[in-house]
């Protein structure tokens, strides 16, 4: 299942997006978004809020195509690795810094978090994978950000983006950030599953 959550800023009148429901939503980028920045609104977007604008069958079947494409671009990258870009250049940070990468309008970040919240300070720590296909709108109008998480275990939100950006735009529209990260474990955010990061007695 793809979860889409939409992070729409104040606007000088202080309106939102309207017929959305808003529930908050905890994930290891979230807070750091939200620190420092005129947030207003963190939320999951239900299906009624589009089934008045679009078809129900035309809306499911361009999501049903992204689902069947991204899955297959994840697959195949993770088969064969990413060769254009080398994730491990970007140093980990606790704010984003982001770096262009893959494309012009794409940029991608590798986000610092404790590898066990129960002890935040004894020194591990992850790097989630994350990756911006921006808005293609000037900074006045952009609208805020969509998270989207392909689900699984085990897939790629990174590669859902990078593959699904542009078709994901032309549905909920090109003024909304797009962004997708790989899952603690998986594919680019390491240590990887593969690398033993469960500790054992």
């Amino acid at each position: 299942m793809i979860l889409l959550t939409v992070i729409s800023e104040f606007t000088q009148s202080g309106s939102a997006i309207p017929g959305l429901v808003y529930t908050l939503v905890y994930w290891d980028v979230i807070p750091v978004l939200l620190k420092g920045r005129n947030w207003k609104h963190l939320s999951t977007i239900p299906l009624s809020s589009f089934f008045s604008s679009l078809s129900y069958l035309s809306y499911m079947g361009r999501l049903f195509n992204i689902v069947l494409s991204s899955v297959a671009v994840v697959s195949i990258t993770i088969a064969q690795g990413t060769p254009d870009f080398v994730w491990n250049s970007i140093e980990p940070s606790t704010k984003f810094s982001w770096v262009d990468c893959y494309s012009d309008n794409l940029q991608c970040a590798r986000f610092k978090v404790p590898l066990n919240y129960s002890e935040p300070d004894n020194g591990k720590t992850a790097a989630i994978a994350v990756l911006k296909w921006a808005a293609q709108v000037p900074a006045s109008e952009h609208g805020g950000a969509i998270f989207v998480n392909p689900g699984g275990p085990g897939l790629s939100g990174v590669e859902a983006v990078q593959s699904g950006g542009e078709t994901y735009q032309s549905i909920f529209g090109i003024q909304f950030d797009l962004i997708g990260f790989d899952p603690r474990g998986v594919n680019l955010s390491t240590p990887t599953i593969a690398d033993s990061i469960f500790e054992s007695d």
